[in-house]
């Protein structure tokens, strides 16, 4: 029923109650600049400046794949990220405080309530019904 009025569902995770809606494509191009930006940190332990601006230029011009993207979805980092962009909008919480809620107890969980929240699925599947 939340899925066709698209009402955010509730999901208990360490005790708590939390209301959670679909992250959006807005989310995941945030996530994937956030991946971008990751790597180009990684870089600014290059000591050589020439080159660490050669491949900071490149982390820059060749993005992040579809692979490293997916790779990434299923770290505990990634997972946070998104939990917490499926939490922000029906209450105010923290990056760090969703990191918290997320480890190999609740990993499974919360994963199934990403997937089944996930819009590119319901996208597919308005495709089916027409």
């Amino acid at each position: 029923m939340e899925s066709m009025t698209n009402a955010p569902l509730e999901i208990k995770l360490k005790g708590d109650l939390y209301k959670v809606s679909e992250y959006t494509l807005k989310d995941l191009a945030n996530f994937r600049r956030k991946i971008q930006s990751n790597k180009i940190k990684l870089v600014s332990i290059v000591e050589d400046k020439e080159d660490r601006m050669a491949l900071t230029r490149e982390i820059l011009k060749d993005g992040i794949s579809d692979d490293e993207f997916l790779n990434e979805m299923q770290t505990v980092e990634g997972v946070s990220y998104l939990l917490w962009c499926m939490i922000k909008p029906n209450q105010e919480i923290e990056l760090e405080a969703v990191e918290r809620l997320v480890d190999a107890d609740s990993m499974g969980e919360i994963i199934t309530v990403m997937t089944n929240l996930s819009p590119v699925k319901d996208k597919k599947k308005v495709k089916e019904q027409k």
